[in-house]
C-alpha cells in the first residue's frame, strides 16, 4: 500500500502521466474559465451605487 502512494514521487514516474494530462487539465481550465466569465458578466448582481461598473472587477482583479 505505502509503495503506491509514493510511486509518482519520482520525476522519472510522474513526468510522462503529467504530459499525457496537461490537454485534459487545458481543457477544463478554459471550460472553467468561461464558466467563471458567464457567473461574473450575468449571474452576479450589480452593485447598487456603481451599477454594471462594478463587474469589471471580476475580470481586473484576477488579472492584475
Amino acid at each position: 500500500m505505502t509503495s503506491d502512494i509514493f510511486r509518482y514521487a519520482a520525476p522519472q514516474a510522474f513526468f510522462p502521466v503529467a504530459g499525457k494530462m496537461i490537454p485534459w487539465f487545458s481543457l477544463l481550465a478554459g471550460m472553467l474559465a468561461l464558466a467563471g466569465l458567464y457567473v461574473a458578466f450575468f449571474v452576479a448582481p450589480t452593485d447598487h451605487q456603481q451599477g454594471e461598473a462594478y463587474r469589471i472587477i471580476f475580470l481586473h482583479v484576477p488579472t492584475a
